[in-house]
C-alpha cells in the first residue's frame, strides 16, 4: 500500500504509562484522560483525595495528575499526604498540578509536586509532561539490564500495559523451571528430539518478550543440538550459556519483584 493511501495518518508516541488522574470534574476527568490513552497511556480517575489515597493502595502509577480544588481537601494537603506515605515506591510518584491559576505555581512546587500545567491542558503539552516525568521511571526498569529484558520494547509488545509485561515475564520466568528439568533430563539422556521440542516451544514466548541474552543462548544451543557432527564440547558449552542466561533472567525478575 502506499504512502498516499492514508495521508492524514499521524504518528504519534507511545507512552506506556499507568496514570491517576485525581479531579472532581468529570468533563476535565474525560477530556484528559481521551487525550492521553490515544497515546498508550493506562488511565484511572479518583474523584477526590480519599479515593486518590486509596487507588494509590491498590495500584500502582508513574504520573498522577492532580487538581488543586478537590471537595475533600485541597491538591495541596493531598500532595503533602503522598509525600509522607511510609512506602517511597508511592511517596516519590510524580505529581503535576491541574489549576486554572497560574498564581498557585510557587505552593504547588513547594509541596513536593513536580510541574503545574494550566487549564485547558492541551495534548502537546501532557504528552511533554508524561515523557518527561514518567516515562524515564517507567522505563528505567530496563536501564542497565537492557541485554536481559530489553523493558521498553517487551511493554510495547505487551500492548503498552507495563503491568501486563510485568505479569507476562513473571509467567515466563515460572515457566523457565519447567523448561529447565525437561532439558536436562533430554540432556542427560542424550534425546536431540526432546532437546528441539523444547527450545522451539519456550523460544516462541521469548521472541515476543524481547529477553536478548536468553534468545540468543537459545537460538545458539538450538543450532548445535540439530546438529548431526555437533561436539560434545560444543553442547557442555552452549547448554552452560544458556543456562547462564535462564538463571540471569530469572534472578532479574526476582529483584524487580515479578517472582
Amino acid at each position: 500500500m502506499s504512502d498516499q493511501a492514508n495521508p492524514t495518518q499521524v504518528s504519534v508516541p507511545w507512552l506506556p504509562v499507568r496514570l491517576l488522574i485525581v479531579e472532581d470534574n468529570t468533563t476535565v476527568a474525560m477530556c484528559v484522560s481521551t487525550q492521553l490513552m490515544r497515546h498508550g497511556c493506562e488511565v484511572h480517575h479518583a474523584s477526590n483525595g480519599a479515593e486518590a489515597l486509596h487507588a494509590l493502595q491498590r495500584s500502582s502509577y508513574g504520573l498522577i495528575f492532580m487538581d488543586i480544588g478537590l471537595p475533600d481537601m485541597s491538591g495541596f494537603e493531598l500532595a503533602e499526604k503522598v509525600r509522607a506515605l511510609p512506602d517511597t515506591k508511592l511517596s516519590s510518584i510524580p505529581i503535576i498540578a491541574l489549576t486554572g491559576h497560574q498564581s498557585e505555581n510557587e505552593h504547588c512546587l513547594k509541596v513536593g509536586m513536580q510541574d503545574v500545567l494550566l487549564k485547558p491542558a492541551e495534548s502537546e503539552t501532557l504528552v511533554a509532561i508524561v515523557e518527561k516525568h514518567a516515562l524515564p521511571q517507567s522505563l528505567a526498569n530496563a536501564g542497565e539490564d537492557t541485554s536481559i529484558i530489553d523493558w521498553a520494547t517487551c511493554v510495547a509488545m505487551c500492548g503498552g500495559i507495563e503491568d501486563d509485561a510485568r505479569e507476562i515475564l513473571g509467567l515466563c520466568a515460572t515457566d523457565l523451571n519447567k523448561t529447565r528439568t525437561i532439558l536436562d533430563e533430554a540432556f542427560r539422556t542424550s534425546d536431540s528430539q526432546s532437546l528441539c521440542d523444547e527450545l522451539h516451544r519456550v523460544s516462541g514466548g521469548v521472541c515476543y518478550l524481547k529477553l536478548p541474552e536468553l534468545e540468543k543462548a537459545l537460538d545458539v544451543f538450538h543450532q548445535v543440538v540439530g546438529k548431526d557432527s555437533a561436539k560434545m564440547d560444543d553442547m557442555n558449552e552452549t547448554y552452560d550459556d544458556l543456562k547462564q542466561a535462564i538463571a540471569h533472567f530469572q534472578e532479574l525478575c526476582a529483584a524487580k519483584g515479578l517472582l
